[in-house]
């Protein structure tokens, strides 16, 4: 999986020659993953190369921290109720 690029800031200068080339490969494919499955509006927001920055990067844009969105979701766990014939697992 991918999902230790995204955790650990990974430096490539640090790393010996054969695994830093392991590495940019793992990187890129990684890259290449998250690419594909965006919409074409986000790829404005995934210029880095480093799959951490392009994720971090994402994160902070859809990241909702206003007051407003926070009440509003707040009103939405409030008043939300389960549908005849759904099941828990909705």
């Amino acid at each position: 999986g991918y999902w230790d690029l995204l955790e650990d800031d990974v430096d490539l200068k640090e790393l010996e020659e054969s695994e830093g080339k392991a590495m940019k490969k793992k990187m890129a494919e990684a890259r290449v993953s998250m690419i594909l499955r965006v919409e074409d509006l986000q790829l404005t927001h995934m210029t880095s190369q480093n799959p951490k920055v392009v994720w971090d990067t994402l994160a902070k844009v859809h990241h909702a921290c206003s007051f407003g969105s926070c009440l509003q979701l707040r009103c939405k766990f409030i008043t939300a109720h389960m549908s005849d014939g759904q099941s828990m697992e909705a």
